[in-house]
């Protein structure tokens, strides 16, 4: 299942290239996003500062761009099927502007404003 979605997110890649001419001009775009992770009891400050830029990184590719599939069968007038697939694939560069540190009642917060 996880190997099919690859080759999918990959060929749909390909055809994406050659169907917009991407190779010819290819378009940089600048995403600014930012996330906040509260840290747990078993969290080290390393995983509280990972888990925000993985945060941060999923929004940004979300908001650059994203292809949604959907598939629906119907049979006798039934809904036989319904599917709704949503795939997003970026190159990042990131810059971390600024991060902070703060505490939020007894707990450690870490954000990327």
């Amino acid at each position: 299942m996880q190997r099919e979605m690859i080759l999918k997110v990959v060929f749909l890649s390909i055809f994406l290239c050659h169907a917009f001419h991407v190779t010819d001009a290819v378009a940089v775009e600048e995403v600014e996003a930012s996330a906040r992770y509260l840290l747990g009891d078993n969290d080290s400050k390393l995983d509280g500062r990972r888990l925000a830029l993985l945060e941060a990184k999923r929004t940004a590719i979300e908001k650059a761009g994203s292809y949604v599939d959907s598939l629906t069968e119907v049979k006798d007038s039934q809904l036989t099927l319904d599917t709704i697939r949503a795939y997003t694939a970026a190159i990042l560069e990131v810059t971390e502007i600024k991060e902070n540190w703060e505490t939020v009642g007894q707990s450690l917060s870490f954000d990327l404003p």
